[in-house]
């Protein structure tokens, strides 16, 4: 049996379910209240011997498997690990947001639990403990890959862009104008404010670009008339400072987005751009290989080829 593409969604979190994520090492101090409150979508899968849970070359599934009793198996080629209970599957991937490099099955009867990845950074932004010790795991996890010769994205892939986001925030008051807002872009040489309300509550994201395709657009009165507020994005990619850089360039990709803002405890901390996650990943030739395997069909790896110039060009 296969149960790789069989899960299905849950919005709520039965009171086992609760009971048995507590039972996990990751989770033991997490509240009640707080998997409530972070998580989105989970799910509790009954394993036969012998099910296989992904398969080599498969696409990221957008989550972990936590191994709740029971045990598992990884194989590639001859090469073989082993997770008992309390073990963490599709660590790697999770992290390049890549396929999978080696399948896994279940060695015995087993029970695991499926969190997708957005409830994954949730967590990480709001217990300190669950972060430090996902952490260790991701590391723990390499180091083994690395020793069975399972190539993976160097390092620096994994780097969170909280390590790299420009802090502090430049903002702007939503009701100041689209003229002071091109002035203050132009003092701190930066091209994107957040725009902000009286009470620090996030109301979008103005970008030089959208400034001149807004403006230039057909507007009628005078940039010192017209508010920061209207030009904005008022949707803004919001990521958490745990985010991987490669993963967070793949969402502006995806998004079409140069900028995304980086969350601390959900609130906006710093700014990245899509062309400082280039010119940091630009030093390690791998990251061309980890752009392709991005890539789930011949028309999207049609795509990384074709912006191979753009990108280069952009280092």
């Amino acid at each position: 049996m296969y149960i790789g593409n069989m899960q299905k969604s849950s919005t709520s979190l039965p009171a086992t379910l609760l009971k048995n994520l507590g039972k996990l090492f990751l989770f033991r101090d997490v509240s009640v209240d707080i998997l409530k409150d972070s998580i989105n979508r989970v799910n509790e899968l009954h394993l036969l011997k012998g099910d296989i849970i992904y398969r080599r070359g498969e696409a990221f599934h957008k989550g972990i498997y936590f191994i709740l009793n029971g045990s598992c198996a990884m194989t590639l080629g001859e090469q073989e690990l082993s997770f008992e209970s309390d073990d963490v599957i599709g660590i790697s991937s999770f992290i390049d947001k890549a396929m999978y490099t080696m399948t896994v099955y279940a060695s015995v009867d087993s029970t695991i639990i499926f969190i997708d990845e957005h409830s994954i950074y949730a967590l990480m932004n709001k217990v300190s403990g669950f972060r430090e010790r996902f952490n260790k795991v991701v590391t723990e996890r390499l180091n083994v890959l690395e020793r069975l010769r399972v190539k993976v994205p160097p390092l620096s892939v994994y780097q969170s862009i909280g390590a790299c986001m420009s802090a502090p925030l430049i903002t702007i008051h939503n009701s100041k104008s689209i003229a002071y807002a091109a002035n203050l872009m132009k003092r701190h040489k930066i091209g994107a404010l957040v725009v902000m309300n009286r009470k620090h509550v996030l109301k979008g994201l103005l970008t030089v670009r959208r400034l001149v395709y807004e403006y230039m657009n057909g507007a009628n009165d005078l940039p010192d008339k017209l508010l920061a507020e209207d030009y904005a994005n008022p949707f803004p990619l919001l990521l958490p400072q745990e985010y991987p850089l490669m993963g967070a360039l793949s969402e502006m990709l995806l998004q079409g987005e140069d900028y995304a803002i980086i969350t601390r405890r959900g609130r906006p901390e710093g700014i990245i751009s899509k062309t400082d996650i280039m010119r940091l990943l630009s030093s390690y030739e791998e990251t061309f290989g980890v752009m392709v395997s991005h890539a789930s069909n011949i028309s999207e790896l049609k795509e990384v080829v074709n912006n191979m110039p753009s990108l280069v060009e952009s280092m």
